[in-house]
């Protein structure tokens, strides 16, 4: 199942967009950076009490959304 995600995603192009699960009227970077965090933040408990590949795999991912919007604030700053 692993693998097969990540054959998934890297075929995948990017779009170069950044989704907002709050729902902001007008998402900025500081908006999409916090709302990164969270979400790796809350997929990495998951990981942490669940355990498993895939919920590694999902926690890596939003890691990366993370390190991504903070370098993207980094940059406009």
């Amino acid at each position: 199942m692993t693998r097969q995600l990540h054959d998934f995603l890297d075929a995948l192009q990017d779009t170069r967009e950044i989704v907002i699960r709050r729902g902001a009227a007008e998402p900025g970077l500081d908006e999409a950076w916090r709302e990164a965090r969270d979400e790796a933040g809350e997929a990495f408990a998951h990981w942490a009490t669940a355990g498993g590949r895939d919920a590694y795999a999902v926690y890596l991912a939003a890691a990366d959304r993370a390190d991504a919007a903070a370098a993207a604030l980094a940059t406009a700053r």
